[in-house]
């Protein structure tokens, strides 16, 4: 029963990974990949990354997630009808840090909500609702400005994931003369605030299912 229902899902996320569209910024320089980390989650706290990365409520995102399980748990059910009674859902966040090539000061993450369907030991990708890019370290006053974040090729055991942005910092030269920062320019000032401005950069990697086999 669990085999048959592995592989019935991954018919389905097979049929599914062909909307999928990617956004990466084929312009922007490669970060260096750091560590990756996949917690498992709530149902609520999933519902509300989801919210905050589509700009939706919480009661939109809640309604989006029921549909789409309603409509993979009837193309499911076709396939089998004792599949849907048997198979149970589960959440994860997944994250991967990068550092800035120009500087290794900033660091900055690609992150997504990835939910899992299955039984027993054998758990298929179901969707990935939520992918968003943030800034994690930096020196100075910075924020971090995300271009895009994007998923792509996403099957039962493996989503290629990622995004791009670029930093800033604003510094006050009343607080002592300029500063040169590597890997930043001035791009521009306001009174005594210039602002300086990091290579726009992209964030790539693959986050691979454990409990596909």
């Amino acid at each position: 029963m669990k085999k048959n229902i592995f592989c019935i899902l991954l018919i389905i996320c097979l049929m599914l990974s062909m909307s999928v569209v990617s956004f990466a910024d084929t312009n922007a320089e490669t970060m260096i990949p750091g560590p990756q980390q996949t917690v498992q989650i709530t149902y609520d706290e999933y519902i509300a990354l989801m919210a905050a990365a589509n700009d939706l409520t919480l009661q939109e995102a809640k309604a989006l997630d029921a549909r789409d399980s309603q409509v993979k748990l009837a193309k499911i059910n076709k396939l089998d009808p004792n599949t849907v009674t048997a198979a149970s859902t589960q959440y994860y966040k997944a994250s991967k840090t990068f550092t800035y090539s120009g500087n290794s000061n900033f660091k900055a993450k690609s992150e997504a909500t990835i939910k899992l369907v299955g039984a027993g030991s054998m758990y298929s990708i179901s969707d990935v609702t939520a992918v968003w890019t943030m800034g994690s370290n930096g020196v100075y006053t910075w924020e971090w400005h995300e271009s895009s974040a994007w998923k792509s090729g996403m099957t039962a055991s493996k989503v290629d994931l990622g995004g791009s942005g670029y930093f800033t910092i604003t510094y006050n030269v009343s607080a002592g003369g300029g500063i040169s920062v590597p890997g930043f320019s001035v791009s521009g000032s306001v009174g005594t605030t210039i602002t300086y401005t990091s290579n726009s950069m992209q964030m790539s990697w693959t986050w691979y299912n454990p409990y596909a086999n």
